[in-house]
């Protein structure tokens, strides 16, 4: 197998034709072209979520941050809504300035754009470090390759690293109606997000049945001193608590992922904007969508 240094010295040494693949369009440069190359381009990294709480069940996680649909000037969140991408990490777009987390993002997007196939090379490679240091440290390894975008490359790459666990949220509702049913590579989950427009229930229950999982994001008030408690059922399910753990192919079949909304600055607004996206627990109760729980 190739090595992360020698990826990465030909990804160096075409730069510049990767920047131009990916950043002009019509003629204009796309926010994509202003990211810069790190001295140590890694694709993967980590959460405070997945260090904290997947340790503790025996799981070593590496995530892939891209950029969201709405940030770099590409689309990679092709099923995207109005909601989720408000909601977005990447909702501040527009900035020529950005921190090295939002360049973070660019420049894998810009590789994965202008040179896919040296995109899923390094993150093969990437994938097998760490596979090493899982099974040394006695963890399951396991990678969500889109971990704020939807382009399903873990789907493509996951059947080339088979002892990898690849996992992903997505919009998709075929890919995620497919891993419920078993037709992709077996170490590979999808976790279908709900969205709330009527088609897109209407999808959430299909998967549900099929004995997938859909996560949803509740306007559950969190702070650190607390976590209010997520309804028991929602759309006739039971619900997981999704904040507990980021290993999202560890959860029971048929089972509604719920996930507590973070925003605590300007929440109101926040929550407006987001439309159906979130799931407000007091209207869907009166409603009678689901029971009231812990």
């Amino acid at each position: 197998m190739e090595t992360i240094a020698s990826i990465v010295k030909l990804i160096r040494r075409c730069w510049p034709t990767i920047q131009q693949r990916a950043g002009i369009r019509a003629g204009k440069r796309l926010p994509i072209y202003f990211a810069r190359l790190p001295k140590a381009p890694r694709i993967l990294g980590a959460s405070a979520k997945t260090e904290k709480s997947d340790s503790a069940h025996g799981v070593l996680t590496g995530i892939a941050y891209l950029s969201p649909s709405i940030e770099s000037g590409r689309n990679l969140c092709a099923f995207s809504s109005t909601g989720c991408a408000a909601a977005c990490l990447g909702h501040d777009s527009g900035r020529m300035i950005f921190s090295e987390s939002r360049n973070a993002r660019l420049w894998k997007s810009a590789l994965y754009i202008g040179a896919r196939p040296l995109f899923s090379r390094l993150l093969l490679a990437e994938a097998a470090a760490l596979e090493s240091r899982a099974r040394a440290a006695g963890l399951i390894p396991a990678i969500r390759a889109d971990g704020s975008s939807d382009t399903g490359i873990g789907a493509a790459l996951a059947p080339l690293a088979p002892r990898v666990q690849w996992y992903d949220y997505t919009k998709d509702y075929r890919r995620a109606l497919a891993a419920a049913r078993g037709a992709l590579a077996p170490n590979y989950s999808a976790c279908f997000s709900w969205s709330g427009e009527l088609e897109n229930a209407r999808r959430a229950l299909q998967i549900l049945r099929a004995g997938g999982t859909v996560a949803v994001v509740f306007d559950t008030f969190i702070s650190r001193a607390r976590k209010a408690p997520l309804p028991a059922r929602f759309l006739g399910f039971p619900v997981a608590d999704g904040d507990a753990s980021e290993a999202r192919f560890l959860d029971p079949r048929g089972t509604v992922i719920g996930l507590r909304f973070k925003t605590t600055r300007q929440r109101a607004a926040a929550l407006e904007s987001a439309g159906s996206f979130i799931v407000r627990q007091r209207a869907l109760s009166r409603a009678g969508y689901f029971m009231e729980g812990s």
